[in-house]
């Protein structure tokens, strides 16, 4: 995930696949180490498909967001 200054932290960020089965989670990091998901799962490559993110971050003025959204993932 992108974030500018108003992001405090990035609390949870999963993705999972069309299944619903969880294929990366990072927790507790700041939004300008620029953490994300390669594409792999178990150190291996998953296959092209649509995944779901979702990720809820603390703002600088304490609020807590959640996000959601989809990535189509090309190999």
């Amino acid at each position: 995930p992108f974030a500018d200054e108003s992001v405090a932290l990035i609390n949870d960020f999963r993705v999972f696949d069309r299944w619903g089965d969880m294929v990366f989670e990072q927790q507790n990091f700041q939004a300008a180490q620029q953490v994300g998901w390669d594409g792999s799962f178990d150190g291996k490559k998953v296959q092209s498909g649509v995944f779901v993110w979702l990720l809820e971050a603390t703002l600088a003025n304490g609020d807590v967001i959640r996000l959601q959204g989809s990535v189509a993932l090309v190999q």
